[in-house]
């Protein structure tokens, strides 16, 4: 691909040719913002916050839908690109709940200093996206409120259906990527635009409630959105209850991928942010003990071995991922056969676990960042009130209001067990396929991440030219475990 050299704020920039101004300007370092943008999908250049000014043209560009030329001449933080980022913002405010911009020391108040008078809007604020917003972080950036924009309140109701992901059509800001990522990404198709203007609406078909739709808890929209008008159930909410529940003993488990996805939330490299200092932070929460995540993965890899053992040929699929399960439920009943009888590791986790004869009751918990697993859990019978599911940013919650840094540490403390996820690194996205030999047997493999991929695997299954012995099949790239580093 020959390479186009151009100029961005002053700095000699070299890019693909075809590649976009804010690709390049990302590939030399330099930032522009965004709320719309999703990496390899195509532009929809809706939020108009990459806005730059490029020498001999005019007005301002948006920077994710234009493309690069020889000799270019950006410029991203001029006096005009800094205003016209500041008036579509308030104009996205002006149209946006604003329990999180009221007060002038949102986010760095003192607990000692609250009073009636000062905080009559934060107290009764309890967004779940706070801290995580884009829209929020971007607003203090560019000290933007409403302007000259009359705020309009919102009353639309939410809609918890699934009780797994919650929608809040008032904080949406149209910026469609939940469409990209359902429709593009996974081939879902949940999610579409209607309507135009100020009547535009984000809506699965027909309007129907989300637990009416193809939707299969994949959580990837969740991920997608930048405010929280689409967010995960909070079961943290009232997980105190159950911390301090001196009768309960409560065992947590933590997968490899939150520790990744904490250590970005809390801004660490992910190498600073251990299982140790997990460890430590828990048992102040109340955690009785941290069960190592390769426990329970072992434990459903020998249930599976066995299987392998005694396969006649036909491909066995490992249960790993409701999403995929409700995918098969809905697109391929006929495939249901297939499925291995070995459950995921949460489900091996929260079944073991409960079974242990103890005096006290055992309380399992999840640390995940998989949203889907929060689903597993309600539907293998583990409510809220039997076990939680938490992800990073629920526990960054958590964390803030029990007043626990993760970077303290005192080095007499006790870490507890070995929590080296080594063994359950995650597999690489897309389509991976292999040969590995499991108890002196020849295993074909193969893995695919994100359900376009998954469904292609599975149609060709329907199809009967899969030519695999083992299937992983995984909702979302990232949070998959790799089977093989179980089975050899």
């Amino acid at each position: 691909m020959p390479k186009i050299n151009l100029v961005i704020d002053s700095q000699q920039v070299s890019a693909e040719a075809g590649s976009s101004i804010l690709e390049a300007a990302r590939g030399a370092g330099i930032h522009i913002p965004t709320l719309c943008y999703i990496k390899e999908q195509d532009p929809k250049a809706n939020c108009r916050i990459c806005l730059v000014e490029v020498e001999g043209r005019r007005g301002l560009l948006p920077s994710c839908a234009t493309q690069v030329s020889p000799g270019m001449v950006v410029k991203t933080n001029t006096p005009a690109v800094r205003d016209a980022r500041k008036m579509n913002l308030e104009l996205l405010i002006s149209n946006h709940p604003m329990d999180c911009q009221h007060c002038a020391r949102n986010g760095a108040c003192d607990v000692n200093e609250l009073s009636d008078e000062m905080c009559k809007y934060c107290i009764i604020c309890d967004c779940t996206k706070d801290g995580a917003c884009e829209l929020q972080t971007l607003a203090r950036e560019y000290n933007a409120a409403t302007g000259d924009f009359d705020w309009k309140e919102r009353t639309e109701p939410l809609d918890d259906s699934t009780h797994v992901i919650v929608k809040d059509p008032n904080k949406c800001i149209l910026c469609t990527r939940c469409v990209a990522a359902c429709n593009d990404q996974q081939g879902i198709h949940v999610w579409s635009r209607t309507g135009r203007g100020a009547g535009s609406k984000i809506l699965p078909a027909m309007n129907r409630p989300l637990a009416e739709s193809a939707c299969v808890r994949c959580g990837l929209c969740v991920k997608e959105c930048p405010t929280a008008a689409l967010t995960m159930a909070q079961d943290h909410r009232d997980i105190f209850h159950y911390l301090d529940n001196k009768k309960l003993y409560k065992i947590a488990r933590i997968e490899p991928s939150f520790i990744a996805e904490l250590s970005t939330l809390s801004g660490f490299d992910d190498l600073d942010l251990t299982p140790a200092l997990m460890v430590s932070a828990l048992n102040k929460l109340g955690v009785n003990e941290i069960e190592p995540a390769v426990t329970a993965e072992k434990q459903a890899a020998e249930e599976i071995k066995a299987e392998l053992a005694a396969a006649d040929g036909k491909p066995l699929i490992i249960r790993d991922s409701q999403p995929v399960v409700r995918m098969m439920k809905a697109r391929y009943p006929e495939l249901a056969d297939y499925f291995s009888k070995a459950g995921s590791g949460q489900e091996t986790f929260f079944k073991t676990s409960t079974a242990r004869d103890m005096e006290k009751e055992v309380y399992p918990i999840t640390f995940t960042s998989s949203i889907g697993r929060k689903d597993e859990a309600r539907e293998g019978g583990f409510g809220p009130e039997k076990a939680k599911v938490l992800t990073p940013l629920e526990i960054k919650h958590l964390f803030k209001r029990s007043a626990i840094e993760l970077q303290v540490r005192r080095p007499d403390e006790n870490y507890g067990p070995d929590l080296s996820t080594d063994d359950l690194l995650p597999a690489a996205a897309g389509i991976i396929e292999d040969q590995i030999t499991v108890d002196g047997k020849t295993v074909k493999v193969l893995i695919a991440q994100g359900l376009r991929d998954v469904d292609t695997v599975l149609r060709k299954l329907k199809e009967g030219s899969c030519d695999y012995d083992l299937l992983q099949l995984e909702a979302v790239p990232g949070e998959a475990v790799d089977i093989r580093r179980m089975l050899v």
